[in-house]
């Protein structure tokens, strides 16, 4: 199989019924929402952003008075892996900004787990997480139909074990679930079998080579 990969600046948002955006691509999307600094450089993180307001937009059923109906209403795919390693690693992010301004915060578990800073922030993301949940469609984590140890063979030293895992759910839900495409800035993110949008200049180059 192929390997597909798409420049975000130039996929419409209807083009696919579904969309998987990885943890980054929604991490991203939070802070935007919430007012925080984006983690990608500023030209990169708006193209992220911009994509995923209008497959929101898109998604957003009319009002009745609308006569003319979109083509395609898409929805965000969402598995239980990817919440956990969102949660996980937003609050990571809120650390780091924290233990900026407190000398003694230097454990994330030990100090910053239970304090007043943790408690807001996670309120926040779970009140802009929630936020989307009309646009959202939860999906298995498929751990029946796909063998561990078939990853385990895949794994080495340059990729990601939740990329991995992430990318054989996908394969799972394109089989009845089609088009779907996944939105991702990880420039190890080369898998074959499954469209690919994004930003990243490797991703890119790559594709490049291989027309």
């Amino acid at each position: 199989m192929s390997v597909k990969i798409l420049d975000i600046t130039k996929v419409s948002p209807a083009s696919y019924q579904y969309y998987f955006f990885d943890a980054n691509a929604w991490i991203t999307n939070l802070l935007n929402v919430s007012g925080k600094l984006p983690q990608l450089p500023r030209n990169q993180s708006a193209k992220y952003c911009h994509f995923f307001s209008e497959v929101v937009k898109l998604a957003t059923k009319p009002p009745i008075t609308q006569k003319t109906i979109p083509p395609v209403r898409p929805k965000i795919v969402v598995t239980s892996l990817l919440v956990s390693e969102l949660f996980n690693a937003y609050m990571h992010l809120m650390f780091d900004v924290y233990k900026k301004t407190d000398s003694a915060c230097t454990v994330f578990k030990k100090h910053y787990r239970g304090s007043a800073d943790y408690e807001k922030q996670m309120r926040i993301l779970v009140s802009d997480f929630e936020a989307f949940k009309d646009y959202v469609h939860i999906e298995s984590d498929y751990i029946q139909e796909i063998d561990p140890y078939t990853i385990f063979q895949c794994v080495s030293a340059v990729n990601d074990f939740n990329d991995l895992y992430s990318y054989y759910q996908m394969i799972e839900v394109q089989k009845t679930k089609n088009p779907i495409a996944i939105v991702t800035d990880d420039a190890d993110f080369v898998f074959s079998g499954i469209d690919i949008i994004t930003a990243n200049s490797t991703l890119l180059k790559l594709n490049k080579k291989g027309s």
